[in-house]
């Protein structure tokens, strides 16, 4: 058996291996980071010549291939969405009224008093906060991103 016939028996194209794993596409290995295009050609990063990945010719040019036993990890999860609060909710965990958690809020540059309501500022958006407003008054207020 030639070495190409060899690695062949033993490696399968991207597209096969998302063939054969239901729920997954045809970009199988993308966010693993052991592969990646480059000029309109896939190349294989270091991580996936470690994970097992090989270069091989076939009838359209060359392509990336993987061994049959390949186990890659799922990428990390990302993390949970901040959670946002408003400051009467922000404040009862302080044990303090919403009107001395916005002056507190208002005293870090997170917030700053509009004509009614609360308006976040450049220093708040750079915190993650974000503007509300009362869907039945039109008030403005804040939402102070906790994680």
């Amino acid at each position: 058996m030639s070495d190409e016939r060899r690695k062949t028996a033993f490696h399968h194209p991207t597209r096969q291996i998302a063939r054969h794993r239901p729920g997954t596409d045809v970009r199988a290995t993308d966010g693993f980071g052991i592969d990646r295009k480059k000029d309109d050609k896939w190349q294989l990063t270091n991580a996936g010549s470690v994970a097992g990945g090989v270069y091989l010719n076939g009838k359209y040019g060359q392509y990336v291939a993987w061994p049959e036993d390949l186990a890659i990890e799922a990428p990390p999860a990302k993390p949970d969405a901040p959670k946002l609060l408003t400051a009467t909710v922000l404040g009862q965990q302080f044990e303090l009224p919403a009107s001395k958690m916005n002056y507190i809020l208002s005293e870090l540059g997170w917030i700053k008093k509009g004509l009614k309501g609360w308006l976040v500022t450049e220093q708040g958006l750079a915190m993650d906060a974000e503007q509300g407003e009362d869907s039945r008054s039109g008030i403005p207020y804040v939402l102070i991103s906790i994680y």
